[in-house]
């Protein structure tokens, strides 16, 4: 039952053909769509992917109670309601309820969520690795990485072979990159001119 934690996520997919087209765009009312995308929101605002759970205790998640889910999307109570009965029937969701003092809470989980959500996190992976390398090419360097780079650049210099800072044609038509795009692509790596 237990998921990985990737932690809340800053956007959504929308397949726009599904939802312009598929079933749910004439089977459910303009409310009850709108229900649907704001739980596709809140199962991304999660901590838990695909789950709206306010938490978990003992590898459990803990619910909200419906009037907070009301409160976060601004419906009522009897539309959120059908809603999770029509969604859970159609297979679209699952949730259990437990009771604490009297109250039910929710825990509502979109059932494939990692089928249509899956890119978000590859593309998190993949921004976070950009950020890492954008903040490691911002710190100093040692005076051994300092004469590592000059070396480096020194050769990729030599290679171009070309005075001309602008680029020019060789003999085979190819057009040779000038030393200023050279530059360029070796600060884009991360060595520091």
């Amino acid at each position: 039952m237990k998921m990985y934690k990737v932690g809340r996520r800053s956007w959504i997919k929308l397949w726009v053909n599904e939802h312009l087209r598929g079933t749910t765009r004439f089977l459910l009312t303009i409310e009850e769509r709108a229900v649907w995308v704001d739980l596709l929101a809140l199962a991304g605002d999660s901590r838990f992917p695909g789950i709206i759970a306010s938490g978990e205790e003992q590898e459990e998640y803990l619910g909200y109670p419906l009037s907070w889910i009301c409160g976060v999307l601004n419906i009522s109570l009897k539309l959120l309601q059908k809603c999770l009965e029509i969604f859970k029937e159609k297979e679209q969701i699952n949730y259990t309820v437990k009771q604490n003092d009297g109250i039910n809470y929710y825990v509502i989980t979109i059932t494939n969520w990692n089928r249509y959500q899956s890119e978000y996190q590859r593309l998190k992976i993949y921004l976070d690795k950009k950020q890492s390398e954008a903040q490691n090419r911002d710190k100093e360097l040692t005076p051994e990485e300092v004469n590592e780079n000059k070396e480096i650049i020194a050769n990729e210099m030599k290679k171009l072979s070309i005075s001309d800072p602008s680029p020019r044609k060789s003999q085979d038509g190819k057009v040779k990159k000038g030393i200023e795009e050279r530059k360029k692509e070796l600060r884009d790596k991360g060595y520091r001119i």
